[in-house]
Order: structure tokens, then C-alpha cells, then sequence
């Protein structure tokens, strides 16, 4: 493909993202400083913050950029993370993932989704369920691409 190619395909992706979702209000560093697209964050009857983003790059080499920040995590989501992830900042019982993916990587993120739902925690249960389920649905806005 070429770079005129990507640019196109990475255009494209983004006004895909624009019928459904909205940029972040500030920049990301995992995202080249530009606004990401807010997938989902926590609401007001959330006790912790939390946020998915995803980004589009102009480029051919893994252009999406996937930040999941304040995700509950165990050592089974660390070790399947850990395989795929550009970068992990682990903080007590949380993590901050970024993911560099293809459009079509939705089963890496169904993957995702299941292992942060099977996340054994009494206290982050609700909180890992919300996540889970926004990237589940991320996962079938990416296979509308």
C-alpha cells in the first residue's frame, strides 16, 4: 500500500469514528499529542476514573492506538497484555494499557474484553464489566469498517 494509500484508508477510519464518537477534549501523549476519539469514560456514578481512547494514524504500520487507562487488571490480563501492548503503566490494582492495532484486529479486542470481564475483583467488578462492554462494542463498530 502505498503512503497516498494510507492516508486515504486513514481518512476514511476517522469519519468512520465521526458518525459515532467524539474526540477527547485534550491531547494524549500515547497518541502522537493529538485529540483522541472518547470511546468510553467513566460517568458520574463511577468511584474511579477510567477512559478508553483510540486514535488513527497516517500510517500503514499498526495505525490504530488503543489507551484503556484505570483498567482493574490481575496477572492473567498482565500476561495476555503483556504479548500484544506498545506500553503498560501498572498503578496498585490498576493499568493504563496502549494497544497498537489494525482496524481488523477485533478479535484481539473481544480477546480483551473477555479478560478484563473475568477479572476477580468484589470491588472493580462494575467498573471491569463497563470496560469490557465498550470494547466489545468498539469491536463491532471496527468489523462495520
Amino acid at each position: 500500500m502505498s503512503k497516498q494509500n494510507s492516508y486515504a484508508e486513514a481518512d476514511a477510519l476517522r469519519e468512520h469514528f465521526l458518525k459515532s464518537y467524539t474526540r477527547c477534549k485534550r491531547v494524549s501523549k500515547y497518541t502522537n499529542h493529538q485529540c483522541p476519539f472518547k470511546i468510553a469514560e467513566q460517568d458520574k456514578t463511577d468511584k474511579r476514573k477510567w477512559q478508553i481512547s483510540l486514535d488513527v494514524r497516517d500510517t500503514q504500520d499498526l495505525p490504530v492506538i488503543l489507551v484503556i487507562h484505570g483498567v482493574p487488571t490481575d496477572q492473567n490480563l498482565l500476561m495476555f497484555a503483556c504479548k500484544l501492548v506498545k506500553e503498560i503503566v501498572v498503578k496498585n490494582e490498576h493499568a493504563t494499557f496502549v494497544f497498537h492495532l489494525q482496524p481488523n484486529d477485533t478479535q484481539i479486542i473481544r480477546d480483551l474484553a473477555a479478560k478484563i470481564r473475568s477479572v476477580l475483583t468484589a470491588k472493580w467488578r462494575w467498573q471491569s464489566n463497563k470496560i469490557a462492554k465498550a470494547l466489545d462494542d468498539l469491536a463491532d463498530y471496527l468489523d462495520q469498517f
